[in-house]
């Protein structure tokens, strides 16, 4: 029936095309037959050609509602709303679309907090669709796609978390929310968190430059983080490029003096630079880059070996003695170290009342250094007050809501490579070294001189000796007849 009647209204349209009722009897028999996507289209191109309006707008929001189209249906309710902001039906429709995509949030929460992180992430898809203008869904939604190493999600997210509070920020002071600044914060830490976890990802992929590059976008977003100077110099490390990762090691140890993982970086970039000095022949800079490296963390019998070694080329023998000393104390396995001892064996040297005032004197140190430092690293107040807010009362939308904890966020930042690697891969190319110089063959062969058997030319002779036997020549008198 309602065909029918569609069918005949149809037909009156093209005979009479601007005669209105015709085309709301048309509408309302594609209503009933459920053709809402028919609907959609001929309600569009009434707003194209006829004057927008507010009851345009929300029947088509209306339409759009019924197909599940949230998002869509959202916007033409913000524009019916532009146009006749006292518009009822558009007014009821909106603030049930805000409900739900609340009640949406609060089940993506609870979600969260079970570990669900999937259905979590359906959860608060449905809301941002619903209220697409809401930052703190993005935000919600943004630190669930980091959790699930989701980042270049996570990071859209977030970006246009903190763009829709720059957005609210540029109100008027009496329809400011309160918590938009605190949202801004939390937006803007946690893309710093989802740059820096993105970077620690590619770093053990290998991809050292792509990590370098969202660790300086991070770095551009939060300058007060010595974490991320420390991981952008580890990538730097990697690369070999030496003076980029002491810069960045050098920020680190302003943003945080005391942090002992700072130190032992840089020991271990200065010792490197030590050891090119070496190479090209310049012994002082060499001993003086030891010496920092000797400061940074004073436990390493390596750098002490090597400022002996750098003494000893400069003939500095007093001074090489005691490294040698204290390098032997540490555990140093070089014997290289005790040709400074001529006639003592190892015993005799620790033994010694010199090598006892320097024990002291390095137990001192050790001693003074892990005093003086702090094992981890300190995030910053920012970081440390990051936690995905939720309120059990669907009201309120303060910035001070309870929800996921700091632990279930994530909130620390991940470092790319831990001091304890970095020493054993230090110590794996040391070990190679020291076996390519110390056991390799001599130059001066003593044994015998001979050419190698061939064994397939001695076949090959045999065989010839096979087919053609050897003739005697007989002596006849006291000549010789060939």
């Amino acid at each position: 029936m309602f065909l029918d009647a569609l069918e005949s209204f149809a037909k009156a349209t093209e005979l009479k095309p601007n005669f209105k009722p015709y085309h709301m009897r048309s509408l309302a028999c594609l209503t009933a037959l459920g053709r809402y996507s028919d609907c959609v289209r001929l309600v569009t191109n009434w707003l194209k050609i006829d004057p927008p309006s507010a009851d345009l707008f929300t029947l088509r929001a209306r339409l759009y509602h019924q197909i599940n189209q949230a998002a869509l249906c959202y916007y033409d309710l913000k524009a019916a709303l532009r146009l006749n902001p006292s518009c009822a039906d558009a007014l009821s429709l909106l603030e049930e679309m805000k409900e739900a995509a609340e009640c949406s949030r609060q089940q993506a929460v609870s979600k969260a907090v079970e570990g669900e992180l999937t259905n979590a992430l359906s959860k608060i898809t449905t809301a941002v669709e619903k209220n697409p203008e809401k930052a703190q869904y993005y935000l919600f939604r943004g630190i669930i796609y980091r959790r699930l190493k989701d980042f270049i999600a996570a990071i859209e997210d977030l970006v246009l978390a903190v763009e829709l509070c720059d957005a609210v920020a540029e109100c008027s002071e009496r329809e400011k929310p309160d918590n938009s600044n605190s949202l801004e914060e939390d937006a803007q830490a946690q893309l710093v968190l989802t740059y820096n976890d993105f970077a620690v990802h590619c770093f053990s992929q290998g991809f050292y430059s792509e990590a370098i590059k969202l660790l300086t976008k991070a770095i551009h977003e939060q300058r007060d983080e010595s974490g991320l100077f420390i991981n952008r110099g580890d990538c730097f490390l990697k690369q070999e490029e030496w003076l980029f990762a002491l810069a960045d090691y050098q920020q680190a140890e302003e943003l945080d003096p005391q942090n002992r993982s700072i130190w032992f970086r840089l020991a271990l970039i200065h010792n490197t630079l030590g050891l090119r000095s070496f190479g090209k022949l310049n012994f002082q800079d060499a001993a003086d880059k030891f010496s920092l490296a000797i400061k940074y963390k004073p436990g390493i019998a390596q750098y002490y070996g090597n400022r002996a070694k750098a003494h000893t080329r400069m003939h500095k023998m007093e001074e090489a003695k005691l490294d040698a000393l204290s390098a032997l104390i540490l555990g140093s396995t070089n014997d290289e170290l005790l040709r400074l001892f001529p006639g003592c064996s190892l015993s005799d040297v620790i033994s010694s009342a010199t090598a006892q005032t320097v024990k002291a004197q390095l137990m001192e140190q050790t001693q003074m250094w892990k005093l003086a430092g702090r094992p981890a690293s300190r995030l910053s107040d920012k970081l440390q007050r990051m936690a995905l807010q939720h309120d059990t009362d669907s009201q309120s939308e303060t910035a001070s809501q309870s929800s996921l904890s700091v632990e279930n966020v994530e909130t620390k930042l991940k470092p790319c490579v831990s001091p304890r690697d970095l020493l054993s891969s230090k110590e794996q190319v040391t070990e190679a070294v020291r076996k390519v110089l110390h056991q390799r063959q001599s130059l001066y062969h003593t044994g015998p001189r001979l050419s190698p058997l061939h064994l397939a030319d001695a076949s090959e002779a045999a065989l010839c000796a096979a087919k053609h036997p050897y003739a005697w020549r007989n002596f006849r008198g006291l000549g010789l007849n060939c």
